[in-house]
């Protein structure tokens, strides 16, 4: 392979079988100059290695060489406009004078073949990424990261040439980068405590794979939360001594002045924990976690007799079509790709979430058990595939379904609220009144359906949740103040004097009785049209 006068052909050298070594990396391999120039450039999907150690500037000159390809004739002799154009996402074919990222003859008469090799290269990019997930044991939930999404919108804007960072690189200097930036943000969180407080939250996290129990404890505050640190127990306490010992040596580590709240699960050693807590430390408010409560109206919801038996049914469905690889099949084909939602092992609302997901496929459901795809499954599985073919032609499991689905629904909706970001004790108070309301609603009135519901609604807040702060909450909140959806009575009374006396030194004390009257009365200089209105019903109280 005699040399040309491609000044390229200095980076190489022509070894006696005809193979080319690259000067850089000792890369050797068959072919002329244009494949060696690919391989310095670091363009893919050439047949041909990148190299990781030539000079930027090689690589630059590399790549020019591609983007003056043009002008090259036709079998007819005639001038063609090809050029590879170079965009955020690298050099790729693409029209002359335009940035369509495509190959295009004049007149347009290439443009598909382009699509397709534009569609081949993706769907190549596509495999590799498969394979180093599937060869790295990564989840296929990686997919949906928004962090992932970003790195690879960077990769693409750095263009050819990025290569990954080594482990070495990654486990020294980006985790100590890393450390750094989050220590940071800790510090400037801390820097508000003083000014705005905060509230610990802790709970305890079973591993039942290795037996053992963590109490974990967090910080949140308005600008966000953290992790501040989580205590290994043997087993999980049961007397309240260790975890108050535990949560006073985090309120110690903070500042006791520092801590508003404490923010814990229902269990009773952590009840007990609050209540020893609350008169060691006479400034902070302790409060039982809204969601951990509402799930337990949902637990206690889901004994009900009527509800228990159409819960049951649901999973018998939901459990045989996604054992029965042949079942499933057909109900993905039947519910265009749509899949039912599995109970999980704690939460009890997911329980629901299952019933409602199969309620609507209902028409899907049915045309499938009477389709002859059907008929095969029953064939293979015998009495309980006619089992489940039954229940769905159940009308009474239907009817029974959607029922307790609208009486459930706005208990759901107030724990998707209080499981979100963000503080919502201002909402609870009356957020849970509206789901009962929205229950008596649901039943038409009828006593004997609603009340049901509504004792187990009122018992758990009376003994897990109800606290007068949330009513306080409720009345300073000044979107449901203002639309009157909380009044001032006793429960708010009790609130506010607690608060009050909690939070606000003695000498401030007229200052702020002041300032509850001019609340209170609606004063117009804090409920105006314009700006302040707006306010209200659109930040957070």
């Amino acid at each position: 392979m005699p040399k040309g006068k491609d000044i390229f052909w200095r980076h190489a050298q022509l070894k006696e079988d005809g193979k080319l070594a690259c000067n850089f990396c000792g890369e050797q391999y068959t072919g002329g100059i244009t494949r060696f120039k690919y391989h310095l450039a670091g363009l893919l999907f050439h047949d041909v290695a990148i190299c990781h150690q030539v000079p930027d500037n090689v690589k630059q000159m590399a790549l020019k060489a591609f983007e003056g390809m043009n002008e090259k004739p036709t079998k007819k002799g005639k001038m063609s406009s090809y050029r590879i154009s170079s965009s955020a996402s690298g050099p790729h074919l693409g029209s002359s004078g335009s940035t369509s990222n495509s190959l295009t003859k004049e007149g347009g008469q290439l443009q598909t073949i382009s699509n397709m090799f534009r569609k081949q290269e993706k769907d190549n990019i596509d495999r590799l990424l498969f394979k180093a997930m599937v060869m790295n044991n990564l989840p296929f939930n990686l997919l949906r990261s928004n962090d992932f999404k970003n790195f690879v919108v960077a990769v693409s804007q750095h263009g050819p040439g990025y290569f990954p960072p080594s482990s070495e690189t990654a486990r020294k200097r980006l985790l100590d980068d890393a450390r750094k930036e989050v220590d940071v943000y800790i510090e400037e969180m801390k820097s508000t405590w003083e000014h705005y407080g905060c509230t610990i939250m802790s709970d305890i996290w079973k591993d039942t794979i290795r037996s053992r129990s963590y109490i974990n404890l967090l910080v949140s505050c308005p600008i966000g939360t953290i992790f501040w640190k989580a205590k290994h127990v043997e087993k999980v306490p049961k007397n309240a001594e260790l975890i108050t010992e535990f949560l006073s040596s985090a309120i110690e580590e903070i500042g006791p002045k520092n801590v508003i709240q404490i923010v814990t699960d229902n269990g009773s050693n952590y009840r007990k924990a609050k209540l020893i807590l609350e008169e060691r430390y006479s400034n902070i408010f302790t409060t039982s976690c809204a969601a951990h409560c509402i799930d337990l109206m949902l637990e206690d919801i889901d004994t009900l007799e009527n509800v228990a038996s159409i819960k049951t049914k649901a999973r018998q469905i939901v459990k045989f079509i996604y054992n029965k690889q042949q079942a499933l099949d057909v109900m993905r084909t039947y519910t265009k790709g749509a899949e039912l939602k599995r109970p999980g092992a704690t939460r009890f609302a997911s329980h629901f979430i299952c019933l409602h997901s199969i309620l609507k496929q209902e028409e899907n459901l049915r045309f499938m058990v009477a389709s002859n795809d059907w008929r095969l499954v029953e064939e293979v599985e015998k009495d309980h595939a006619r089992d489940i073919t039954h229940l769905i032609q159940n009308e009474d499991f239907w009817n029974m379904g959607k029922e307790i689905i609208m009486f459930v629904e706005p208990l759901v909706k107030v724990l998707k609220m209080v499981d979100g970001e963000g503080s919502t004790m201002g909402y609870l108070y009356e957020a849970l009144d509206r789901a009962k309301e929205a229950i008596k609603a649901a039943s038409k009135d009828m006593k004997e359906k609603y009340m049901p519901y509504w004792k187990i609604i009122d018992r758990r807040w009376a003994r897990n949740l109800h606290n007068p702060v949330h009513a306080a909450a409720a009345f300073l909140n000044p979107l449901l103040f203002w639309k009157k959806m909380v009044t001032m009575d006793e429960e708010v009374r009790e609130g506010l004097d607690i608060v009050t006396k909690k939070l606000v030194p003695l000498e401030n004390f007229s200052e702020i009785a002041n300032e509850l009257v001019t609340y209170h009365n609606k004063d117009p200089t804090l409920f105006r049209e314009g700006l302040a209105m707006t306010i209200i019903h659109t930040a957070h109280p």
